[in-house]
């Protein structure tokens, strides 16, 4: 049975459950268990029953060697637990390489055995995208509807900015999107989404209509919305869509991201109360007008205080400080995977993530070498800003998917990549 052919019900299902596991939500209801840890259960227990039922065979040979790294991770990452076991260390880093191990082993088994190896998994995960980047929008005009929803989100979520009073202050504008708060990771996360999405309208062979456009604008404006340095991310897709779109798909991109950007400033200075719109404005713009000196940047560049010597083999095996916060008072995601790891962790996981993306990916002279590259600059940059692929370590699924798909359509040879 194709992907086209399944039940509408069970292919509603199964976005359910990407969606959940993408963004990891942490409802009332679900005893504040973020739907991650829920969906991957689910899942693999679905595709257990589809590979038993149908006599599958699944191949994990392009996932083989991520999976390898990330097994080594877990394992230093425990080593170095009981290594540090006299100066209470944190169990982060082992939950962490856990959840890597369990989404590399996800990725062939949800591909193969509910997609059957089609490139629709990309627009899945772009329409993934899309939800959020409604609730993102809907949360930050429609305060009835914020007001409802985050009543139904566990209120550690937003605790830390302030809890339940935060909803009538300017902290309001990060309580958006479907996990009830976002920052720089929803961004980063929106805009991987986003690439799903460009390669999904680059491999595909059915007719693209301008709803998939539109899609993509929705995603990135939300991206923007939520976390300045999301832009970064904006300029690696435009530097992407260049190479992977024809002059008038990037010109027909541009101008319903142009329109869509119009429409939400519009709705911004007439919809949203002028406390909120003169700061979210200010807040948008503070980076093209102030640079070096706006205040998360500098914010950022204050916590480089530490040397190479600071840092050692193995590591201190904590995340968080001894009284809540960031160990050792930074939020740098390069000193906090060095404090936690050291040098011996970090190694392996900047291995895993080249392998993640292939070795033989990033050697080769065509678009998906320039595409890996260019993740691979986005996730280096961002990690001076936090710990991005361990904060939203969900957003390794997206990226494994994709290129897992453009790996397969290639040994395929269905189409160049």
């Amino acid at each position: 049975m194709t992907l086209l052919n399944k039940p509408k019900s069970r292919m509603f299902f199964v976005f359910l459950l990407l969606l959940y596991f993408v963004y990891g939500v942490s409802y009332k209801f679900t005893f504040s268990v973020p739907t991650t840890y829920i969906c991957a259960l689910i899942l693999l227990f679905y595709c257990s029953i589809d590979i038993i039922k149908n006599d599958l065979k699944v191949n994990i040979n392009h996932v083989k060697f991520p999976l390898i790294f990330a097994v080594f991770l877990f394992f230093i990452s425990f080593f170095n637990y009981l290594y540090n076991s006299d100066g209470t260390p944190d169990l982060y880093m082992i939950k962490i390489s856990f959840m890597y191990i369990i989404i590399l082993f996800l990725i062939p088994f949800v591909v193969e055995c509910i997609f059957k190896g089609q490139v629709e998994i990309l627009l899945y995960l772009g329409g993934v995208g899309v939800v959020n980047a409604i609730f993102i929008i809907l949360m930050l005009f429609v305060k009835p509807f914020q007001s409802f929803y985050l009543s139904l989100i566990d209120s550690a979520t937003f605790d830390l900015v302030g809890g339940s009073e935060a909803i009538d202050s300017l902290m309001s504008l990060r309580l958006v999107g479907i996990t009830g708060f976002s920052a720089y990771t929803t961004g980063f996360l929106q805009n991987i989404l986003a690439l799903s999405m460009i390669c999904y309208i680059h491999l595909s062979s059915k007719k693209i209509h301008v709803f998939y456009y539109i899609s993509l604008g929705l995603i990135i404006i939300s991206a923007i919305a939520v976390a300045r340095s999301a832009i970064v991310g904006t300029f690696i897709i435009a530097i992407i869509s260049l190479f992977y779109f024809s002059f008038f798909r990037v010109f027909k991109i541009i101008s319903i991201i142009t329109f869509l950007s119009f429409l939400s400033v519009w709705g911004i200075i007439n919809i949203l109360p002028q406390e909120l719109s003169s700061f979210f404005i200010h807040w948008v713009t503070e980076l093209f007008s102030s640079g070096m000196e706006t205040g998360s940047v500098k914010s950022n560049v204050s916590m480089f205080i530490y040397s190479p010597s600071d840092f050692n083999i193995l590591g201190f095996s904590k995340w968080y400080g001894d009284y809540g916060g960031y160990f050792m008072s930074t939020d740098i995601g390069w000193y906090r995977v060095l404090f936690s790891i050291g040098y011996l962790g970090l190694f392996i996981w900047m291995f895993f993530l080249v392998s993640l993306i292939g070795f033989d990916t990033l050697i080769k002279k065509n678009k998906t070498c320039i595409l890996g590259w260019c993740i691979l600059a986005y996730v280096f940059i961002m990690m001076f800003k936090g710990a991005v692929l361990f904060d939203s370590y969900q957003s390794i699924f997206v990226v494994g998917v994709i290129f897992y798909i453009i790996k397969r359509t290639r040994v395929n040879n269905y189409k160049r990549c």
